[in-house]
Parts: structure tokens; C-alpha cells; sequence
């Protein structure tokens, strides 16, 4: 088999280093091969896959100086063989191969053929020194000498006697010799152990070709062919194991070992655990071992106290007997940090007998300063819980791990009707400084308006908002479509409240008021019936209600009454038209919080009101249309945020002013609003020493 590396591969590596032959062999395991006879010499600065090459020019103070060779008259390619050719200096073949295997290497076996081709000059005595060495990194400098550190080609090779291939001596003239003829040729092999060649690391593999003692007038032709490489994968296994609670560390920690590489152990043993010994009665920890094949090391760990195994919904624990544990949403936390969305319900135990338990949530030490534990409680926001248990004479005391509780934001987005939101990511995490984007898509026939809740004023009336999750918020899409009244007959509506585009759910109050002569007979298209005024409610696009009017018959009346405000007015009997002479009797009926002011005429400031019909009549009710102050039940009250307070009912397009008082006796103004549609909401961000506060709408 042979590896090599590709042409373009080789191309640009020597363009950065012209004069040296580039493409270090990549060795992946298994045989590497190289008999010459198809060995590609490319045109400098290309010279071939794997091998660098070097001619000496003289010595210093440093010893031999070699510099970087091509494949010329010197070293060349022929017949089969890589050929030197010394007068008077000498010459460096190597051959560099990097372990892409997934092991390390412990031993290689090399074999090549020695030649000598040439010879001339009466004192012949040159040889073919082989050496090796690894190294974890790789250079070759356009100019070496042997002493000079660091020069991986270069100095501190291993010498292998068994490869040495000493030239045969002839007479003493040129000849011209053939280095495939038995007599000018000799087979060497030679296998090295324990290299402990890692991968990514490198082999360099050496041929010098050292002149003995020859002269300038010598020049002897050697060669090397038939080169064959074979490593061993390291398949030493080191298995280390325990009994008791613990762990080993090995120093260095990998699947498999060279024979004879030490390995550094050490017993780290678990808590509440102390290492005892190892299992072969060696008791120094950590401890040296040498590798010598397969073999497995177990450490010995005992308890430093009493113990006891909890078992609960699935989890173990091994801990100090009456360790308190700890449940969060019912489920078993042995160790933090545990996420929930929202708040969580936590609940303490422990093993001890009538035991007492007390706890922290803020990391404290709870033997210092803790709350008594009852009955399980709510965290709604990030806590470290501690707890400490005592048995029944306070004698005994064992504490938990502190278990930390992330109490992850919600993002509660939503819709009263006309389109729908959607959420990216839909259920994300929502970490701190996450992000999640927010998109109101509109029905058909509605239009996106405005956004309540969590989103900043200068994005209420962007359709896609993006929003920072840096704790619990809650948003409202508004839709709104438009509405359209008709009448058939004579007459005309009155609208409350009068708009273009009306918000999902919206109720809008209809009384049909008939012209002289007419009565209203009934309601036609979007609604039906005969009560008026009509409460309508806006569900559906682009709707229209019409009023059908019709004409009065002899002797009758049309009686019409026309709240305003919030309230209504209840007709006993009921009717739109009535014989003359009827009597009626209108009650007023406030809206919850709201108050009737009277009739439209002063005359008749008497409730309830009873009249006896004459002529057609229409009677206007006043009530006042406070506006209603709640709690946002899209941001409940709770610590650490904001208080928001919605307003619910006022008029349209109108100034509202929220105020606050801690003794309901001098009161400030919190902040104002302009009513959207009849609704406002105006948060609190103030924050008080007292615990009660009073709100309230002012002028």
C-alpha cells in the first residue's frame, strides 16, 4: 500500500518553501511502500511526496553544514533506487511520515535495500547510517547543521546498527556499477519498540551518507530502494475502577498505551468518602504505574459518616442520614440548578424522627437565620434554597446543598378575537437578555390597532414587536373592524360611542328614534329583534345593523328612551308604540359603580318615572360613565415589578389621571393616559416603604 500525498497538495506547501522536497506522508496505519520504480520527479520546487533532502558544505563550529539539495547530479531518481553521490561531502535522505491513525504507535518495523552504483578514487569507505526519532513538531530549515537544536532533519536521531549499509570495496579506478546485482546490493530490516508515536505527531527517518575516510578525489554512488514501513498500533488497555464512591484520574487519559508508558493515577474520592487503598494493597495515592499490557487499577473508597439512600420518584441520592431533601413542582432535586417556568412550589423533608426543619432562600445559612418550614411554599423568582434539619432533642443537625432555583420569564401574548399572535420561538427558554418576537396577524376583514401590556410606547402600534426577556412580561393584540348602520323607513340611529373602527368585543349601544308619524318596528341585517335601545357587540367584520321603521296607526304612540351614560332604563310594559293613555313606568338602571343624574326634563326628575302616553316621545336617561379602575390581570401584583392598573369604560379619546395615596388623605398623581377606544393602563413604577397603597382616579 502506498499513501501520498496530492499533486495540489504539494504544490502549495513548496510554494512557500521553494528549495526543500515537500509533502510529509500522511501514515494512517498499515504498510507504506516506496520501490522507486514509479516515484514521480516533479520539476523544482516540486522533488517528491515525503522525502527532504540535504548536501553537506563543510563544517564550523557547530559541526557539519548541510543545505537544502534538489534531485540533480548529486541526488537523482533512477533505475529504481534514490541515489547519492559524495566527493568529498556527504548527503541526507529523510523521509518524514505524521500518524493520522486514531492511536498511537508503539513500534515500526523498516526494511529497505542498499545499493551502490558508482564508485571512483582509490580510498572507498562510505556508508548509509539509518536513523529515527519523533517529534511533535515538524521543520525543515533551507540550511542545518547536526548540533543545531530543534532542527527535527537534522540532530538527536536513534541510530539503527541493524540498517547500516557499508558500501562494498572495489579496485581503484572508476567503475561504473549496478546496484541490482546481488554483490552491490543487501536487504536490511530492523524493528524499533516502544516510540510511543502519538497521532498528529511525526516520524523522520534518516539516510546519511558519510564518508569515512574517503578523500576529495572519492566519490562513491549509494542508494536506497525497496523501502517498506510498517507501524504497530498501541493496543494496551488501562481499565481503572472503584468500589465506594469516587473516581480515578489517569495522567495521560486515553483508550489505549505504548508498552512501557507510565501513567500517573490518582483516587479522587466522592463526598462524605475517603480513599482507603488500592485493591492490590498499594496505599499511595496518587501512584505511578508502568504499562506492561492489559491491567486494571481499582481504588478503594469507605464512608466518613453514616449514609443513607434516598429513593423518591425515581432519583437516588446517597447522603448523610436526615439530609433534608428537596422538592420542587413534586419532583425530587438532589442537586441545583433546576428551571421552571414560572413560579414553583417547594417542599422540604427529612429521615430524622419528629424532625424540624428550617430554610433560606437567598443563600443564607439557615442555622444562623432561617424561616420555620409547615407547609410546602411558592417561589416566584430566583432563589437559593438551604435547609438545615434537627432531630427531635436538637441534638443532631445535617444540612442540604444549597439548590438553586431559576424561575425562567413567561411570555403570556394573546388575543380578545380578530386575528391571532404568534410567538418566535414558541416556547423557548426565555433566559435573561433573550429575545423573543411578537406578531399580531389580523383576520380577514380586521385591522391590527394597537398592542397592550408589556411592549414599549413606541411600539404599541408596530404589528411585530421584539421583545427583551429579561423577566416575565404580557402583551394584547387589539383588531378592530369597521361598522355601518341603515334604516328602511323614516328615522335615524343613535350610536354610542360613534367610530370608524371598533376594537374586538366592542358594545355598541343603538337606539332607533323614528321620525313624526313612525314607530320602530325591528332590527334587520347584523341584528334582530325589537328591543331599543339595542346593546350590539362587535364580533365580526365589517357588519351593519339597520333600523326598520314603520307607520304609526290610529290612536298610537311611539315611546322611545335614550340612555346616556352607563346605564339603561327598564319599561314596564314594554314597547316601542303605545295607545294613547297607556301608562308606562321607566326605571332607571345604573351600570355597576355609576349613578343616574335624571330625565332630560327637570319636570320629571322623579324615579321611577311613569307617564301616560299622549304624543310620541323621546325620552333621554343621564348617567354618569365613570370610568372603572382594576388590577391588569395580564400583570398580576407581585414584588420586584411594576404595578399596572387598567381603566376600563371612560369615554373615548379622553384624559385619565391615576393617582396614589399610602393613608387615603393627601394623594399624588401616579401618571395620565388617553384613552384608546375607551380603555387606558397606566403602571405604577414607584416604589413605597409602606405595604398598603390606595389608588384612584382623579380629575
Amino acid at each position: 500500500m502506498r499513501f501520498f500525498r496530492p499533486a495540489f497538495v504539494l504544490a502549495l506547501l513548496t510554494s512557500v518553501l521553494p528549495w526543500r522536497c515537500l509533502g510529509v506522508v500522511d501514515y494512517p496505519g498499515g504498510v507504506w511502500e516506496e520501490d522507486f520504480a514509479t516515484f514521480q520527479v516533479l520539476e523544482p520546487p516540486h522533488y517528491g511526496p515525503g522525502w527532504y533532502l540535504y548536501v553537506g558544505q563543510g563544517s564550523t563550529g557547530e559541526g557539519p553544514v548541510y543545505r537544502a539539495a534538489s534531485l540533480d547530479a548529486s541526488l537523482s531518481v533512477t533505475g529504481g533506487s534514490l541515489r547519492t553521490y559524495a566527493r568529498g561531502h556527504d548527503h541526507l535522505m529523510a523521509l518524514v511520515l505524521r500518524n493520522t491513525a486514531e492511536r498511537a504507535i508503539e513500534s515500526f518495523t523498516l526494511s529497505y535495500a542498499g545499493e551502490q552504483w558508482t564508485l571512483t578514487g582509490a580510498q572507498p569507505g562510505d556508508f548509509l547510517a539509518v536513523g529515527y526519532r519523533v517529534s511533535s513538531s515538524f521543520s525543515a530549515p533551507e540550511q542545518i547543521s547536526s548540533r543545531t537544536p530543534g532542527t527535527t532533519v537534522a540532530s538527536e536521531f536513534i541510530d539503527m546498527p541493524a540498517l547500516r549499509f557499508d558500501a562494498p570495496r572495489f579496485g581503484l579506478t572508476w567503475m561504473n556499477i549496478d546496484g541490482k546485482l546481488d554483490g552491490n546490493r543487501e536487504l536490511l530490516s530492523a524493528t524499533v519498540n516502544r516510540i510511543n508515536w502519538q497521532p498528529g505527531e511525526y516520524l523522520i527517518l534518516r539516510w546519511a551518507n558519510f564518508n569515512q575516510d574517503g578523500d576529495a578525489m572519492t566519490e562513491q554512488g549509494l542508494g536506497i530502494a525497496d523501502i517498506r514501513f510498517s507501524g504497530t498500533l498501541v493496543s494496551s488497555v488501562l481499565t481503572v475502577g472503584t468500589t465506594g464512591q469516587g473516581t480515578v484520574e489517569r495522567v495521560p487519559d486515553k483508550a489505549f498505551y505504548a508498552i512501557g508508558e507510565p501513567v500517573e493515577l490518582t483516587a479522587v474520592p466522592g463526598r462524605w468518602h475517603a480513599f482507603a487503598q488500592w485493591t492490590d494493597g498499594d496505599l499511595s495515592n496518587p501512584r505511578v504505574v508502568t504499562v506492561e499490557g492489559n491491567a486494571t487499577y481499582t481504588a478503594a473508597f469507605e464512608p466518613t459518616e453514616p449514609l443513607e439512600t434516598l429513593e423518591l420518584g425515581g432519583v437516588t441520592r446517597l447522603a448523610p442520614v436526615g439530609m433534608p431533601a428537596v422538592f420542587v413542582n413534586n419532583a425530587f432535586v438532589p442537586e441545583g440548578p433546576v428551571e421552571h417556568r414560572g413560579s414553583v412550589t417547594v417542599a422540604l423533608q427529612t429521615t430524622l424522627p419528629g424532625g424540624t426543619l428550617l430554610y433560606t432562600l437567598d443563600g443564607t445559612d439557615p442555622a444562623v437565620s432561617a424561616r420555620l418550614y409547615d407547609v410546602p411554599f411558592e417561589v416566584s423568582r430566583n432563589a437559593t434554597v438551604r435547609a438545615v434539619a434537627y432531630d427531635a432533642a436538637f441534638s443532631q443537625a445535617v444540612q442540604t446543598d444549597p439548590i438553586e432555583v431559576r424561575v425562567l420569564p413567561t411570555l403570556h401574548a394573546f388575543t380578545r378575537g380578530g386575528g391571532s399572535v404568534f410567538v418566535d420561538p414558541p416556547a423557548g427558554s426565555y433566559g435573561p437578555e433573550q429575545s423573543a418576537v411578537v406578531t399580531a396577524v389580523p383576520d380577514e376583514g380586521w385591522e391590527f390597532l394597537y398592542w397592550f401590556g408589556d411592549v414599549p410606547m413606541d411600539q404599541t402600534e408596530t404589528h411585530q414587536v421584539v421583545l427583551t426577556m429579561t423577566s416575565s412580561l404580557c402583551l394584547e393584540a387589539v383588531f378592530g373592524t369597521g361598522f355601518s348602520t341603515g334604516v328602511i323607513g323614516s328615522g335615524e340611529i343613535h350610536q354610542s360611542p360613534a367610530g370608524d373602527l371598533y376594537p374586538y368585543g366592542t358594545v355598541v349601544r343603538l337606539c332607533a328614534v323614528p321620525a313624526s308619524g313612525d314607530a320602530f318596528a325591528r332590527w334587520g341585517n347584523a341584528a334582530a329583534g325589537t328591543a331599543n335601545p339595542l346593546e350590539f357587540v362587535v364580533d365580526q367584520p365589517g357588519q351593519t345593523v339597520t333600523a326598520i321603521f314603520a307607520t304609526l296607526t290610529d290612536n298610537r304612540k311611539s315611546l322611545v328612551v335614550l340612555p346616556l351614560g352607563a346605564g339603561s332604563v327598564l319599561m314596564e310594559p314594554a314597547g316601542n308604540a303605545f295607545a294613547r293613555g297607556t301608562r308606562v313606568t321607566l326605571t332607571p338602571v345604573p351600570a355597576p359603580g355609576q349613578v343616574f343624574t335624571g330625565w332630560d326634563d327637570p319636570t320629571e326628575a322623579v324615579s321611577p318615572l311613569v307617564i301616560t302616553i299622549g304624543e310620541s316621545r323621546v325620552i333621554p336617561a343621564h348617567f354618569t360613565q365613570r370610568p372603572r379602575l382594576q388590577f391588569d390581570d395580564c400583570r398580576p401584583i407581585r414584588s420586584g415589578g411594576p404595578l399596572r392598573l387598567r381603566i376600563e369604560g371612560a369615554p373615548w379619546e379622553t384624559d385619565v389621571r391615576l393617582q396614589s395615596s399610602v393613608e387615603l388623605q393627601d394623594w399624588s398623581l401616579v401618571d395620565s393616559a388617553i384613552t384608546r377606544h375607551g380603555r387606558a393602563q397606566i403602571s405604577d413604577w414607584r416604589e413605597f416603604a409602606p405595604a398598603t397603597r390606595y389608588y384612584r382616579l382623579g380629575p
